[in-house]
């Protein structure tokens, strides 16, 4: 796993064990999310969570012309893309690189 998907998996409240990874409520001792394998930005399950915790929201919009895709943290920090996918961890690059001074 790389520094970007560690620290984003700790921020999120994951435990990961042998390849798997969960997300627990504290209160209820419940599992409220679960995947398979490490928790990495590239996993459309993993960016799922990512997306809830730090508010992203992705929109499409027309760039001379052609279709692309902005996701943003409620204005503080974005990416952008070709697809919702490449949109989605460009942003969270940006959200990694902002927390951590890079």
């Amino acid at each position: 796993m790389k520094d970007i998907d560690k620290w984003f998996a700790e921020q999120c409240g994951v435990d990961q064990r042998s390849g798997a990874w969960w997300i627990i409520n504290r209160t209820t001792g419940k599992v409220i999310y679960q995947g398979v394998g490490d928790f990495i930005i590239d996993k459309p399950d993993c960016r799922e969570v990512i997306r809830e915790r730090f508010s992203i929201d992705t929109v499409t919009y027309k760039s001379l012309g052609e279709s692309a895709w902005l996701s943003n943290d409620n204005g503080e920090n974005e990416g952008s893309g070709k697809t919702p996918a490449e949109a989605e961890i460009a942003c969270c690059e940006a959200i990694y690189e902002a927390r951590n001074g890079n």
